[in-house]
Formats: structure tokens, C-alpha cells, sequence
């Protein structure tokens, strides 16, 4: 597995081109891999992170990319794009330790239609909806991910006073997404709610936060949802 950074400036046409539309960044990305199997190719994960002006593109993938077209259309002539081998931070990975996180996720639910004899069967994807509802959307996932989100009593509010998560868990971003798709000539709109959570977690499950921060969280992940990355805590 790799890890790979791409600074984006934002001054340039293909820039303002790919963060105008997530599939856009996407084609981008898997251009890295060229000749790579369709199966190796849909494990890609990505994100984008934006703030005070810079762009930062992360990406995990099974194979080692290329990402000098990245650099030469949208990026910057004095930062070349970053490629480290994840391998030996995965296994370095221990029940128990903290790190902090982000993670941007396509905070959904599948509703249940139920059948008048029948049993409930799998019905519409919906937003789960609110700020409190998208954080307790993540936390009671935790688990199956591998980790645990240490307590906190103390709550984190904004200017206006409003709670906006705990000290743990902030809910820095809330966005509805809307752009256009392309998939075999045929042209469709798609809606995608997303909420960027940063925060403190503990590993439970090693190995189930390893698979996770290799395969994603959730859905939306060739539209730069699921991609979980860690760093030290300081």
C-alpha cells in the first residue's frame, strides 16, 4: 500500500477544473495508474483537503502511483508529489495507542421498506440528517472500525454558542454536494451529503483499523468520501 500527498494550487485552470467536480478529481487520480486492473483501480481512495488556501490531495492505493501529471497540470513547480511506502506505518499500528484523525464520510443510511407479509427488505440511501445524527452516524461505527473515540465531557460550541461537537469529535465540515456524472454516455446528476470529522481515536481492533484505513469508510469513495488518515498526537 501507498500513500501519496499532491499539493494543488488553486491559481490553476485544472485546479479550479477537478474542485469543481469530484468525479473530475477522481479520473484525475486513477490517471497515476495507468494499465492498472479495473479491481486495483476501484481501491483507490482519496480526499481533499482544503483550508487557508492550499489544496491537499491524499490518496491511498495497492500500487505505487504516478502522480507527476497531477503536479504538471495543477500543481506547484516546487513540490513535487509525495509517495511513501504505508506498509510499515499499518503494522506499526497497536491496540490501545491514540492518534488524531480526519475522515470525510457520506454520512447515509439505507431505510427499510417492509412488506405487508413479507420481511423488511433494503429501501432507499438517505442523509441521516442533522449535525448530532451525522457524529452519532460515526460513532456507533466505531467499533466495527477498530476503534473507540475516548470520552470527553467538555463541549465544543461556535461563535454563536451552538454546540458543534466534543472535544474528541468535531464536526468541522458539513456539505452538500452537487455536480454532474458521466457513465457510458449517459449524463446524470448526483447529490451527495458529506460531513468532515476531526477528532481523537484509540485502536481497539488493530487489525480491523488497518483494513479500514486501506479500503475506506462508507460509501461515495470514488467522490473523495471514506479515505481515514491518522497522525501522531502532540
Amino acid at each position: 500500500m501507498y500513500l501519496s500527498r499532491v499539493m494543488l494550487n488553486p491559481q490553476r485552470r485544472a485546479t479550479r477544473a477537478w474542485i469543481s467536480s469530484p468525479q473530475r478529481i477522481h479520473a484525475a487520480v486513477l490517471g497515476g495508474f495507468p494499465g492498472a486492473h479495473i479491481a486495483d483501480a476501484g481501491r483507490v481512495l482519496w480526499r481533499l483537503d482544503q483550508s487557508n488556501h492550499r489544496n491537499v490531495l491524499y490518496i491511498v492505493s495497492p500500487m505505487r502511483p504516478d502522480f507527476s501529471h497531477l503536479v504538471e497540470d495543477g500543481g506547484w513547480s516546487t513540490e513535487p508529489a509525495g509517495v511513501m511506502d504505508y506498509a510499515p506505518f499499518l503494522e506499526s499500528i497497536h491496540a490501545g495507542q491514540r492518534y488524531r484523525f480526519r475522515l470525510r464520510a457520506n454520512t447515509v443510511r439505507s431505510t427499510k421498506d417492509r412488506e405487508t407479509s413479507g420481511p423488511a427488505t433494503r429501501g432507499r440511501v438517505v442523509n441521516v440528517g442533522s449535525r448530532a445524527l451525522q457524529e452519532d452516524w460515526l460513532l456507533t461505527r466505531a467499533p466495527a472500525l477498530g476503534f473507540r473515540i475516548p470520552a470527553d465531557d467538555a463541549d465544543l460550541t461556535d461563535d454563536s454558542g451552538e454546540i458543534i461537537g466534543r472535544r474528541n469529535l468535531v464536526l468541522t465540515e458539513r456539505n452538500t454536494l452537487q455536480f454532474a456524472r458521466s457513465t457510458d454516455g449517459t449524463r446524470c446528476n448526483v447529490t451527495l451529503a458529506t460531513a468532515l470529522f476531526d477528532g481523537v481515536l484509540e485502536v481497539a481492533d488493530p487489525e480491523a483499523l488497518r483494513r479500514v484505513l486501506q479500503r475506506g469508510v462508507g460509501r461515495g469513495k470514488a467522490y473523495g468520501c471514506g479515505l481515514l488518515t491518522l497522525a501522531p498526537v502532540t
